[in-house]
């Protein structure tokens, strides 16, 4: 299994692909990349950078207190996503940051990392209502009717998935849900796995790419050769058809 670290986050302890990251959250800006060539490793203040570019560009939507995150509801109450720490950063230590706000659905997009834990909570404005998306950050459609996440391979903890949730009012309802070990089968035969990358929003219809690994392939590749044991599989389309979604491989 490929184990591509973040950035540390403080003392935390954090195993999964980087690369994954900018994919999941492929609309959004990455909320290392400048501020790691100014405070290397530093995460108090970038987190701070980041937010603060965040914070100006939703102006009165979201600030930061010593209490927390506060995001403001349209409702005139806030919810507060607060860090959580145990001693030594040890499990149970869970620090957030005000990733993104997508205004065609909505929601607040609070990402997350934890010991050896990641991922994020989306957070509906109108009723506060709040999902927690596994790994990484999650992608809406161009009209914020659908959000997709999803999980790469080679993720450490995580296996492979797909999950579409159908934006509403009242909150996000999953319709459609592909994992390795349940429903449809990411084995392409024998003992080969396949996920998804860089997933992406073209209309209302998800789009992604996959990589594809076996563990015969992984024996043979030199230890630590990860290039070696992943290679590209098919661009592939999820879409809802007659009131079902169905996955197919694009040409």
């Amino acid at each position: 299994m490929r184990f591509a670290p973040l950035p540390f986050v403080a003392a935390l302890v954090i195993v999964l692909s980087s690369r994954s990251l900018r994919a999941q959250g492929s609309a959004q800006p990455d909320p290392w990349d400048d501020c790691y060539r100014k405070h290397e490793y530093h995460w108090k203040l970038c987190r701070a950078e980041y937010e603060a570019r965040v914070f100006r560009s939703n102006p009165g939507l979201a600030h930061r207190t010593p209490q927390g995150l506060v995001l403001q509801l349209t409702n005139g109450d806030s919810a507060v996503i607060r860090d959580t720490t145990t001693r030594g950063d040890g499990p149970g230590s869970r620090l957030y940051w005000l990733q993104a706000f997508n205004k065609a659905a909505d929601y607040f997009v609070v990402g997350m990392n934890g010991y050896e834990d990641r991922g994020s909570t989306v957070v509906s404005r109108k009723t506060g209502h709040q999902t927690h998306v596994p790994f990484g950050l999650p992608v809406f459609s161009s009209d914020g009717r659908f959000m997709a996440a999803t999980i790469p391979l080679a993720t450490a903890y995580w296996q492979p998935a797909i999950d579409i949730y159908v934006v509403s009012d009242s909150g996000l309802v999953r319709e459609f849900s592909m994992e390795s070990q349940v429903g449809f089968s990411l084995h392409m035969g024998g003992d080969t796995l396949w996920g998804p990358t860089a997933p992406d929003w073209v209309g209302i219809e998800l789009r992604f790419r996959t990589e594809q690994t076996g563990e015969a392939e992984r024996r043979r590749c030199p230890r630590g050769d990860y290039k070696c044991e992943y290679w590209p599989g098919d661009s592939m389309a999820i879409a809802k058809r007659n009131g079902r979604w169905e996955i197919r491989r694009l040409k």
